[in-house]
């Protein structure tokens, strides 16, 4: 079986689940937009969420891709362990295991794919700052 007919089957027996784990890759790459930070992983998503089976947060991020939505991010910040878009997970249970690290293409797509999906985030209002010379 290859990936696309591996991602095929969560799609069919577990759209749910894909969709929730989506939502949280995407809440998590716009708190960190919102941070000021244009990189986020899957070890942003918060320790309590549990993704039902292997594999969905792979697929979740192959979908967003596809959709545009995300995009690989290959910046490096070497005072924040980033090189060439990757790091090592922030989780323990990883064991310094290296993440992929993800960009949010649009802040409005990102929102309109949440609000579609049933995310109860409200967007954030940004200040809009004057400069004088």
């Amino acid at each position: 079986m290859n990936f696309n007919q591996a991602r095929d089957i969560e799609t069919v027996w577990k759209s749910r689940e894909l969709l929730a784990v989506s939502c949280q890759l995407v809440e998590a790459g716009l708190r960190c937009l919102e941070s000021g930070v244009p990189y986020f992983g899957p070890d942003d998503i918060p320790e309590d969420f549990t993704a039902d089976g292997q594999g969905l947060t792979g697929s979740a991020v192959h979908m967003l891709r596809a959709a545009g939505i995300i995009e690989d991010y290959y910046g490096t910040h070497a005072e924040q362990g980033i090189v060439h878009g990757r790091r090592k997970s922030k989780r323990p249970s990883a064991n310094g295991r290296k993440v992929c690290t993800y960009s949010i293409v649009g802040r409005g797509l990102a929102e309109a794919f949440l609000k579609r999906n049933g995310s109860a985030r409200e967007p954030v209002q940004r200040e809009l700052q004057i400069c004088m010379t």
